[in-house]
């Protein structure tokens, strides 16, 4: 226990002297040439953390080829067990380096110790002492700072570089020999010993800010750092000088976008707001702090939770962030907030942009919220309104569905209606069509009876002639028995579409008027210059023709034509079916070609029901999406059915 406890009282010893070694940077590597001890002024020296470098090798922090150049000293320590002295340099600092081997219980050489100095004060107060050209321009020629050698004593300039020239105004040869307070480059004497005594308290000074003149009496900000050395019992001050006017100008810049980008955030509506990656609030503008009741420096570096958000709240932000973090995206959303301070309540919409650094990497997170509580309430309104909107609209469809089926079943009516009257015109055809039939039919069955009161005639003669006149008989019956088909055939209804030839449909139409036109002597002449196959219903088609035929007859009985006539043509016009009916009747009257269409339109007076065109232009328009039309001619009028 007490070997243990001297051993970790010998290992404090040695971290505390390796600690105190503020100047000398000490590296202590093992075997493998990686490093196993470093003191505070090497890991400074590297800017690294002890456990970013404990356990590397030297290639794996410094310069390739300096890298390489420190693992082959390293190894010859090891090998030879020799101690070994040398120096480098990078980025323009000077370093000395001594390497001695540490030895283990055994004798053998088990580590390398590593003592580092920045000797590149020491050499370039060497190389201004000295006045060497040689080395003046090795030093200032390539260093872009400006840089000047003075006596600390009374300030007079040893050696000044181009950068310190060109900054100030000078030429070289006018500033050497001569000290600062001569030259006028200090503004006020008081402030000049102040630098001074300063310098001398600490001997090294960083960042000290102070406005001096240039040659042409302008004046200018600037940065002088100073580093205080003793050269043969002389103190002498190697300063850098850095101009700040672009900086500051820079810097007045920025801060007056801040100042513009504070007040276009203080006049919009919306809130603006900065987060860092953490989720803490790094500015908030003066919309978002009304709201909140808070003041700028209540808000800054708090997280939403802790400025009273509901924890749910907070959480959901917390996430966003993080996948904006991760996504390099923005993010939008909608949220009720309710402030805790001032109880203002609203819906919000957001939207979180990442801010994008140097490096690639989300460095901060931009939000913007809007207040969309009163839209959010239109929208509400506006979709209550399209609800009743729309329960009015089923309310009316269902008053327009019953009103259709009212008109639907007025339509089937006056459908009925024209068949009814279209059947009394029939029954009138049928009736002209049976008469002679009739009258051959009595006249045969009178002569079965004559046959039969003929006393010199052979029994034989007898039987032909009842067999000839029952054949006779049989044929008009047969006659009359397909007169009575072809009326059923026309008043039987379609119930579904279907293809047919337009010629074997006006066949069958003007077969059923053909009674009636024989009874006024009128010509029926049908012209087929093509054929063609109609998809639609062929008896609704039928009595369409019939209707228009019908009508025809009635003209030529109303204004007693002596030679009626009525032309049919069948054509194909444009992929149609076209089938015009012309006749000689005189025409219609212009003032009702236009209305002949219309429901209970009639030019016949009471013995009119006005129902049979419209009718007809519903079937071929409605039904069977068709095209019925009228026109007068020369002659008459013609309709024209396009189907």
């Amino acid at each position: 226990m007490e070997t243990e406890e001297s051993v970790q009282t010998e290992q404090a010893m040695l971290r505390g002297i390796l600690d105190a070694a503020t100047q000398e940077a000490i590296w202590l590597f093992d075997r493998e040439g990686k490093i196993r001890l470093a003191n505070p002024a090497a890991l400074r020296r590297l800017g690294r953390s002890e456990a970013e470098m404990i356990g590397r090798s030297p290639v794996e922090f410094l310069p390739p080829e300096l890298g390489a150049s420190r693992m082959e000293k390293i190894r010859q320590v090891l090998e030879t067990g020799e101690p070994l002295e040398f120096e480098d340099q990078r980025e323009g600092i000077f370093f000395h380096h001594s390497l001695s081997p540490v030895r283990d219980a055994a004798g053998r050489v088990a580590w390398v110790v590593s003592f580092s100095r920045d000797v590149t004060a020491q050499r370039s107060v060497e190389a201004s002492l000295r006045f060497s050209e040689q080395r003046y321009a090795k030093i200032f020629a390539t260093n872009p700072a400006a840089i000047a050698l003075t006596l600390l004593e009374d300030g007079t300039y040893l050696d000044v570089n181009e950068a310190w020239c060109s900054m100030v105004g000078y030429q070289r040869e006018e500033v050497l020999g001569r000290s600062a307070r001569r030259l006028g480059i200090w503004p006020d004497s008081a402030q000049a010993a102040a630098f001074v005594a300063e310098l001398r308290k600490r001997g090294k000074l960083n960042g000290w800010q102070q406005e001096f003149f240039r040659k042409s009496r302008e004046p200018f900000s600037a940065q002088l750092s100073a580093q205080l050395l003793e050269v043969g019992g002389e103190f002498v001050v190697i300063s850098c000088l850095i101009d700040l006017t672009e900086r500051i100008r820079i810097q007045q810049r920025y801060e007056q976008q801040v100042r513009l980008f504070d007040g276009v955030a203080a006049t919009t509506p919306d809130f603006v707001y900065v987060f860092d990656r953490q989720g803490r609030f790094l500015y908030a503008n003066r919309r978002f702090l009304e709201v909140l009741g808070m003041q700028l420096p209540d808000v800054v570096g708090k997280t939403c939770l802790e400025l009273g958000y509901q924890q749910w709240h907070h959480d959901m932000h917390m996430n966003e962030i993080r996948e904006i973090i991760r996504i390099r995206r923005p993010i939008k959303g909608e949220v009720p907030f309710k402030a805790p301070l001032t109880g203002v309540y609203g819906i919000y919409e957001y939207i979180f942009t990442p801010v994008i650094g140097p490096d690639g990497e989300v460095e901060l997170i931009a939000g913007i919220t809007r207040d969309v509580t009163e839209r959010k309430n239109a929208e509400d309104q506006l979709r209550q309104a399209h609800e009743l909107l729309e329960h009015r609209v089923l309310e009316r469809t269902a008053q327009l569905e019953n009103t259709l089926g009212e008109l639907h079943e007025k339509e089937h009516l006056l459908l009925q209606q024209s068949r009814l009257a279209a059947m009394g015109e029939m029954l009138s055809n049928i009736s002209h069509q049976w008469r002679q039939p009739l009258n051959l039919l009595g006249l045969n069955i009178q002569g079965l009876a004559l046959i039969e009161d003929g006393g010199e005639v052979t029994q034989e003669a007898t039987r032909e002639a009842i067999r000839e006149t029952s054949e006779r008989c049989m044929e008009l019956i047969l006659y009359m028995s397909r007169t009575i088909d072809d009326f059923r055939n026309f008043f039987k209804p379609d119930k579904e579409k279907s293809h047919f030839r337009l010629s074997e449909v006006v066949a069958a139409a003007t077969k059923l008027m053909e009674g009636a036109f024989k009874s006024r002597c009128a010509q029926v002449e049908v012209s087929q210059r093509a054929d063609s196959v109609v998809y639609g219903y062929p008896g609704e088609y039928s009595q369409v023709v019939v209707n228009i035929l019908s009508n025809a007859k009635d003209a030529f009985e109303a204004r007693e034509i002596a030679e009626p006539r009525v032309l049919i043509t069948i054509d194909v016009r444009e992929g149609r079916s076209l089938l015009t009916i012309e006749d000689n009747a005189g025409g219609i009257p212009d003032e009702h070609l236009g209305k002949i269409f219309e429901p209970h339109f009639s030019t016949k007076g009471p013995q009119g029901s006005g129902i049979g065109l419209f009718m007809s232009k519903n079937i071929i328009e409605k039904n069977m999406n068709g095209r019925l039309t009228v026109c007068n001619t020369a002659a008459g009028a013609q309709f024209s059915i396009e189907v």
